[in-house]
Formats: C-alpha cells, sequence, structure tokens
C-alpha cells in the first residue's frame, strides 16, 4: 500500500511538472528565419503552450530579455563566428537572468570543442548539434527537467 502510494505521489508530481514546463517561455537566437522556424515547429509538438520567440540579433534578444521572463534560450552558435562573443553575450544574460536555462546549437561540420567545454564549464544546460529532431530537443528537455546539472561550489 505505501509504496503504491509513493508511485502515485511520484506520478503526479512528473505531471504536475511536464504541465508546469509545457507553459514555460522559451525563446531562440537564430541567425536566420529558417533556423527560428524549424526550431519552433519542433517545440510545438513538443511544448504545444508554451510562448516561442526567435530573435535574430543579440541586442534584440538581450532588450527583451530585460524586461520578460525567458525559462529556456536556445543560442545559435553561428550568430558568432568566434567563442568570446558568445562568452560575451552568456555573461550579459547571467547578468540579467541567472537562471536561465540556456542551449547551444550548432552546425555538426561546424562543432567547436571548445565551445561545448566551455558550454559545460559555464552551466548551459546543453550543447545540440544540427540536425536537430524533436527526439534530441526533448532529450534534451527531459535531462534538463529530471536530471538538472549539480550546482558548482568553490
Amino acid at each position: 500500500m505505501e509504496d503504491r502510494r509513493c508511485r502515485d505521489d511520484a506520478s503526479r508530481r512528473d505531471r504536475a511538472t511536464a504541465d508546469a514546463s509545457d507553459r514555460l517561455p522559451i525563446a531562440a537566437l537564430c541567425p536566420d528565419q529558417k533556423s527560428a522556424r524549424e526550431l519552433g515547429s519542433i517545440l510545438k509538438r513538443l511544448l504545444p503552450h508554451a510562448p516561442y520567440k526567435a530573435f535574430r540579433t543579440p541586442e534584440d534578444c538581450l532588450r527583451y530579455a530585460a524586461s520578460h521572463e525567458i525559462a529556456l534560450l536556445f543560442i545559435d552558435q553561428s550568430i558568432y563566428p568566434h567563442l568570446s562573443g558568445l562568452q560575451t553575450l552568456h555573461h550579459k544574460l547571467r547578468q540579467i537572468s541567472p537562471h536561465m536555462d540556456i542551449i547551444i546549437v550548432c552546425d555538426a561540420d561546424k562543432a567547436n570543442g571548445a565551445a561545448a567545454i566551455w558550454s559545460i564549464q559555464s552551466r548551459c544546460t546543453d550543447y545540440l548539434c544540427r540536425p536537430l529532431t524533436a527526439d534530441r530537443i526533448d532529450r534534451a528537455l527531459q535531462n534538463m527537467w529530471y536530471h538538472p546539472a549539480p550546482t558548482i561550489t568553490k
């Protein structure tokens, strides 16, 4: 009896988390409309009630983040040709919203080991290579919501 009650509580908690996560504001910083639409259509299937906003410039993204809540931000690495630009944007976003989840997206042929390592060290939620699929994004979301990264203390 006790075991069944625990399973029911866990199931209820998982449903509540899934319901809440379906409404979190999600944004993307993509260099072109095609990438933004591709990501948006996948997210719409996975999280049909989550508001989604796409930006083409880092400045627009920062301006919006300063006045609106963004729970999850996808950043296309191709926005910046060098890692230093991505690091600067990440730093500014963390100042605005320290708990925002950030997923870095890159092209498979331009995958950068240094950027992947940096994204892990700087507490980005994930680093995904194209082609983006519903399965890959869903796995990243599941890892983010059900297996959060440990807090690093110094």
